[in-house]
């Protein structure tokens, strides 16, 4: 009996294709993040100019209401454009309009965009969030000088939630390459060859493949091999056994015992 290597390069192409697929998805699902992430600073900064002119022109400390309530409606609107919440405080860390209710803004962080600083970072915010969440803060410039913060607050890109996505999709782009490795390997068969082992002896020879029953030839049924540059053929009265010397590991010796049992018959 000797069989064919097929089944031990089904196994390594599977976990070759499983490991491309997982570092494209991996590669695949970093660059989305970033990319992601980018385009939402982006955005920040471009609704923060319109913020920090609308917050001059529109003095959202006086007390007159027709301007507060304009403000709170752009504020919402740009929160909906953002899919963000936005805080606006003053230069003290007192918050003026909140598109929520109940965040407030740590002192430091205040301080640091007070200063001049644009500001990333992963908070809860005094616990004003169950779950830390992206924070982007942006000074507000007003006449020369620096007169608050905008805070713009997002949950897309909290830490955990992005690592387990990106965790399941490696999990499926890994089930999904074995799966394609399978596919692969079907077609490769189908195309040079499927039998993956072949069973002698006197009583005759067994040919197994990948796709039905094993296939029973008797010796005394041979009648002829065929030479390859590949391997050989051999002709029997039920068909042939195409045998692919590279994929064999005993096709030599299956060829030996053929050619013995050839010469003892015509003797």
């Amino acid at each position: 009996m000797f069989k064919s290597i097929l089944g031990r390069l089904f196994w390594t192409y599977a976990i070759i294709l499983m490991l491309v697929f997982t570092s494209v998805a991996v590669t695949v699902g970093i660059f989305v993040n970033h990319f992601a992430i980018s385009t939402h600073m982006n955005n920040v900064i471009s609704v923060s100019q319109n913020l920090e002119y609308w917050t001059g022109s529109l003095q959202i400390e006086d007390t007159d209401y027709r301007a507060r309530a304009a403000y709170k409606q752009l504020l919402r609107s740009w929160g909906s454009f953002l899919n963000s919440d936005i805080i606006v405080t003053n230069s003290n860390g007192e918050v003026l309009e909140s598109t929520t209710s109940s965040a407030t803004v740590p002192d430091e962080l205040v301080h640091i965009v007070t200063n001049g600083n644009i500001v990333k970072k992963y908070s809860t915010l005094n616990g004003s969030y169950k779950n830390k969440m992206m924070v982007i803060g942006v000074p507000i410039k007003y006449q020369g000088g620096i007169v608050g913060a905008s805070f713009y607050v997002t949950g897309i890109f909290d830490i955990r939630k992005t690592t387990l996505e990106l965790f399941m999709m490696v999990i499926i782009t890994s089930l999904f390459s074995v799966l394609a490795a399978f596919v692969l390997l079907g077609v490769f068969l189908l195309i040079y060859g499927h039998n993956f082992k072949i069973e002698y002896d006197r009583t005759g020879i067994a040919v197994y493949n990948f796709f039905g029953k094993p296939k029973q030839y008797e010796l005394q049924d041979v009648q002829k091999i065929e030479l390859k540059s590949d391997g050989y053929t051999v002709l029997t009265a039920k068909g042939k056994i195409r045998v692919e010397k590279d994929f064999f590991l005993g096709s030599d010796a299956f060829l030996a015992y053929l050619r013995d049992y050839m010469k003892e018959k015509k003797a």
